[in-house]
């Protein structure tokens, strides 16, 4: 058997695995219900759909931080780079020597 059809294998018995586990969650939620309080009280609310509302969340705000993160990343970056320019413009500058 070859590295390539070891990697296949690998990559389908994983995503089999995946997929198991995620039908296995939804089966065991189907008809649970849950009381929740949210800023109010909410009765009975299916279960299922608190998981896939919280999984929804949390990756809107995964990819929110990510924003900010890469957007203060590049801001910082750039702030580097003007003071180097900074620099670099008044080395470049004749200076007055006595």
């Amino acid at each position: 058997m070859s590295i390539r059809t070891f990697w296949a294998w690998l990559r389908m018995i994983v995503t089999l695995i995946v997929l198991f586990a995620i039908i296995l969650v939804i089966w065991m939620n189907w008809n649970k219900k849950a009381d929740v309080w949210l800023f109010h009280h909410f009765q009975q609310i299916p279960v299922l759909w608190l998981i896939v509302i919280t999984a929804i969340v949390s990756l809107i705000t995964k990819w929110v931080v990510g924003g900010v993160h890469h957007a203060y990343r590049q801001l910082k970056s750039s702030q580097s780079k003007d003071k180097m320019d900074e620099i670099l413009k008044r080395e470049k500058t004749p200076q007055n020597k006595p």
